[in-house]
């Protein structure tokens, strides 16, 4: 039976990670799920290790030469799925692989996009993230819950209803609004967010990084409004 579900997983240095994340995607919890591992552009022997290692039978990779952003990365890993059902998730292993098996259950006439809900966050991140969809949901006037939460999972005729999506993070943010902008049935997931077990965030660094994300988010927010709602 042909899985209905793909996910990418876009790698930007997250070499430390690397034998943790095959080690779980074989799990046999995940044998129905496709899998593309994206090596985004990575410097830190990403390449190397995935080109020594044996995976799983439905984990296949794909390398972007330089990087150009998360979004550019998860793109490039969602043209190689032909499922019914596609999305991605980090490979820092905050979220855990085996929800996805939670996933498999909401996927149906009921669900067009799903989006995970983390829990067990530290209070800083929840302020962050509260922040945000508060001033989100003011100005796209409908209520946005935890925008970057992971996964994601979208209908494969949805994305393909994609017109430009951004090259960074703002393509969680796009993805969402996208969806609610079709009319899209929209579920969300709870899901444990735990601690990064090795390496540091590629953009997650301190307040520095956090204005600069907020400052990109907006800018995207405005253009975003202009073309779906005006």
């Amino acid at each position: 039976m042909s899985s209905r579900l793909g996910m990418t997983i876009p790698c930007y240095n997250e070499c430390p990670n690397l034998r943790i994340l095959v080690e779980k995607l074989s799990s046999p919890l995940l044998k129905e799920i496709e899998f593309i591992i994206v090596d985004n552009g990575s410097t830190d022997g990403t390449s190397e290790f995935l080109n020594r290692t044996e995976l799983p039978s439905n984990v296949k990779t794909v390398r972007v030469p330089v990087n150009q952003g998360y979004g550019f990365g998860i793109t490039a890993g969602l043209k190689g799925l032909a499922t019914e059902y596609v999305g991605w998730v980090h490979a820092d292993l905050q979220t855990d692989l085996a929800d996805l098996v939670v996933f498999l259950k909401y996927l149906g006439p009921d669900a067009d996009f799903l989006k995970g809900k983390r829990i067990g966050r530290p209070i800083s991140d929840k302020f962050f993230t509260v922040g945000m969809s508060v001033i989100l949901s003011i100005m796209f006037r409908k209520i946005l819950r935890d925008i970057n939460g992971q996964p994601t999972i979208v209908k494969r005729s949805l994305v393909d209803t994609w017109k430009q999506p951004p090259n960074d993070f703002g393509l969680d943010l796009y993805s969402y609004i996208h969806a609610i902008s079709k009319g899209a049935k929209i579920a969300r997931v709870k899901v444990k967010f735990g601690k990064r077990i090795n390496g540091k965030s590629s953009w997650n660094s301190g307040l520095i990084s956090r204005i600069r994300f907020i400052r990109r988010t907006l800018s995207l927010s405005i253009r975003l409004r202009k073309n779906f709602y005006e």
